[in-house]
């Protein structure tokens, strides 16, 4: 049977680290070239360099957030990480 979720990583590239100040403090990274426009309200924006994981399920709109490491030996420790939590499933 095979995954509905694939794990991606991306090539190193510019995030953003959106944090929301006001009250939940919660916190995501966007790509920097694909990053809406935010009020400045509320929100910090720091820039990051590295590589994005995540799981999304190819053809659909379904993902998790990304998680952005500064190498890529990080990001696919990440990735396996992941990969091995489905594996522990079966």
């Amino acid at each position: 049977m095979s995954r509905f979720m694939q794990t991606q990583i991306t090539v190193k590239r510019k995030w953003l680290l959106i944090t929301e100040t006001y009250s939940s403090h919660e916190a995501w990274y966007v790509p920097a070239d694909e990053c809406p426009t935010f009020p400045k309200d509320n929100v910090t924006i720091e820039e990051v360099i590295g590589y994005g994981v995540r799981e999304s399920a190819p053809g659909y709109l379904d993902c998790t957030d990304w998680e952005v490491f500064t190498t890529i030996e990080q990001a696919e420790a990440r990735a396996a990480e992941i990969d091995e939590s489905y594996e522990d499933e079966s």
